[in-house]
């Protein structure tokens, strides 16, 4: 059995510029091969070609299980709990999509308000936040399934309310839309809706088991943004800074505080048509690192997205494996025993984010 190390000593591990860890190749990946989420059981979901269908599936030890559908062969699944509940879409035989909550081997319709809807998160309790796009509306309403049905989250003065992220306190963030056009983000516990407001847009992009939000807002006249992480009952906003570049935006934050998403780098290079480029990173004790520093030159892999980050540090990503496009996990605690598909990284990169300047 693997033991992680304590943060302290991943903390020490990157201040002496040194890493080892462990890679899992997930496969080739494509539109309808995709992973979307994981647990703290390394359970990962998204969704797999079946046939000429796209169905919801999970990855766990190498194997990979279909999970079905609704009733027609579409499905795609981007939350999982820690107890292994699953949600996400499917469609229904009459051509709808709606959100479902798969436990036990069953996948359960969990209806709409209105249109097709999909479910994004899930908690222990299995709860789901998601998202309900209104038939003819032309808007979408978040919403909170709590095992007896949906209860609508959005409020008079807002075109569209989308939720993002569930903990296992029942605590919902996500991003609102005004009548005006204006974004902002919001937090849901308990029948109250707290609406962040401010003069600049912001949003919330995640929800730890802590209670602290994954927050980010733009960067008065710019199109920069900066993402912060909000403890509540503590020091307000603390700035998880940049590598390098002028903007942050962080996509996932898990128990203990670590981040991942995406930062610019020092002179905020662009592409041939003009477009940010950003470079996934990894946030850890007061300390931002770019992911792809994390593996030897050799190894074959460019990673170019993120897409989540356990309690243990555990990290869903993806990119290019010898120019192919593959998913991967990467644990940046050394296991004992690889799994199948798996590299062990031995000695790892060099770290080098001392060098970098902030802005």
């Amino acid at each position: 059995m693997s033991h992680p190390l304590s943060r302290t000593i991943l903390a020490a591990l990157l201040a002496q510029s040194a890493f080892a860890g462990l890679i899992t190749d997930l496969g080739a990946i494509n539109f309808g091969n995709t992973w979307s989420a994981l647990n703290n059981s390394n359970i990962v979901v998204g969704s797999i070609y079946s046939g000429n269908e796209v169905h919801a599936a999970k990855y766990q030890n190498g194997t990979i299980t279909d999970l079905g559908n609704l009733g027609a062969g579409y499905g795609r699944a981007f939350g999982i709990s820690g107890n292994g509940q699953i949600t996400g879409e499917s469609a229904l035989a009459n051509g709808e999509i709606h959100a479902f909550l798969y436990a036990n081997g069953t996948m359960q319709d969990l209806g709409t308000l209105g249109g097709d809807s999909s479910g994004k998160a899930v908690n222990n309790d299995g709860w789901v936040a998601g998202n309900s796009y209104r038939s003819g509306m032309g808007d979408a309403h978040a919403f909170l399934y709590d095992g007896t049905g949906m209860t609508d989250l959005n409020r008079t003065g807002f075109s569209s309310t989308l939720a993002n992220g569930i903990n296992n306190n029942g605590e919902v963030v996500g991003n609102s839309v005004l009548d005006g056009g204006t974004y902002h983000g919001f937090f849901y516990k308990g029948a109250t809706f707290t609406y962040l407001g401010g003069l600049l847009p912001n949003f919330v992009d995640g929800v730890n088991d802590s209670g602290q939000l994954l927050y980010r807002t733009a960067i008065p006249y710019s199109t920069a943004e900066r993402t912060s992480i909000y403890t509540p009952g503590g020091p307000g906003l603390t700035d998880i800074g940049t590598l390098g570049g002028d903007t942050t935006q962080g996509r996932k934050i898990n128990a203990s505080g670590q981040v991942v998403g995406f930062s610019s780098p020092a002179g905020n290079p662009v592409d041939g048509n003009g477009s940010s480029i950003y470079q996934p990173f990894l946030y850890s004790n007061g300390t931002m690192v770019n992911i792809n520093d994390l593996f030897p030159a050799n190894s074959g892999w460019i990673v170019t997205g993120i897409q989540d980050i356990n309690d243990a540090g555990v990290i869903l990503g993806s990119g290019t494996l010898n120019g192919v496009d593959h998913a991967f996990l990467l644990d940046p605690n050394a296991s004992a025993t690889p799994e199948p598909g798996t590299l062990l990284l031995v000695g790892g990169a060099i770290l080098a984010f001392g060098l970098r300047r902030r802005r």
